[in-house]
């Protein structure tokens, strides 16, 4: 058996001839969660000799990672938001520039006054409406998730067409548990709506163009699904003209809409939501780059 700082050597020197970035670090990872531990602890512990069932399992993790798994996928978790949720092959793993689409939600519901409704029965007198978030293409439910937990007065519903990725955002559901505040469906994209039946459509629909694709790094284009990320290779903007042509029927007056768009897409995608009524805002991400648009609705 090898102790952790030799562990840690051989495994670091493993992923960096296989291509990983980071290696060190993602070593450190793997480890601690083989060790059911936090790296704090491999930090003050490097003499410490490696069970046989933890080296075992660093050995099978490794050996995936050097095949450019995503870390993500090994180790069954990822953090987004401040929340550590489950992930799995079949949905795309969360990443920290789609923690911009919450914010632009969180920020814009902070501000709306949502009217008080009677309840048809004068003894039960008046509550608050309670509106309804759509996160369509949810995935691993990890921005409905994050929204919901920060706006308690909040309702959602995830749609999404992949049976997979339904079955890991119920895990991630029960987790936080909001299965009677969130709904999941498997439908495309809108077409399961009622009128003006949402107060929000939040959205992170495939913008990758398929020339791109092959261009993106291992862990992304051999592992995560293709179609939760690549564009239709005829229409690359078509879930966007989908998402846009429903949100005129199912989203509220004075609604918000927002979607994540890519470097490549966000003025085409812009001009469409100014053609059907709705004023494109844009919000940066960390390296100024054109990531979320956004509108009130008419």
């Amino acid at each position: 058996m090898k102790t952790i700082a030799d562990a840690q050597i051989w495994a670091t020197q493993l992923l960096t001839e296989a291509g990983v970035d980071r290696a060190a670090r993602e070593s450190e990872i793997l480890l601690a969660d083989c060790m059911r531990a936090d790296r704090i602890y491999l930090m003050a512990r490097p003499e410490r000799v490696m069970d046989r069932e933890s080296w075992e399992q660093f050995q099978g993790w490794l050996e995936r990672r050097a095949q450019r798994e995503p870390l993500a996928y090994i180790t069954g978790k990822r953090w987004f938001y401040g929340l550590e949720l489950t992930v799995a092959p079949g949905a795309l793993i969360p990443r920290p520039e789609t923690e911009l689409l919450v914010e632009c939600f969180l920020n814009w519901q902070s501000t709306k006054p949502f009217p008080l409704v009677h309840n048809g029965n004068l003894t039960e007198g008046v509550h608050q409406e309670t509106p309804c978030l759509l996160d369509a293409g949810t995935g691993s439910g990890c921005i409905a998730i994050a929204c919901l937990l920060n706006a308690p007065r909040w309702q959602g519903i995830g749609i999404d067409s992949s049976s997979d990725a339904l079955k890991i955002a119920r895990l991630n559901r029960e987790r936080y548990g909001l299965s009677k505040r969130l709904e999941l469906r498997r439908a495309r994209w809108l077409e399961t709506m009622e009128p003006h039946s949402i107060d929000a459509l939040l959205s992170n629909p495939p913008y990758v163009r398929y020339e791109e694709w092959e261009t993106l790094e291992p862990e992304v284009r051999d592992w995560e699904p293709l179609d939760a990320l690549v564009a239709d290779r005829q229409d690359p903007l078509r879930a966007y003209r989908e998402l846009i042509e429903g949100a005129k029927h199912a989203l509220k007056p004075e609604g918000l809409i927002a979607f994540e768009v890519g470097v490549s897409t966000a003025q085409e995608v812009a001009q469409i939501m100014a053609t059907r009524g709705f004023t494109p805002q844009v919000e940066h991400d960390l390296q100024g780059l054109p990531r979320v648009l956004w509108s009130i609705a008419p």
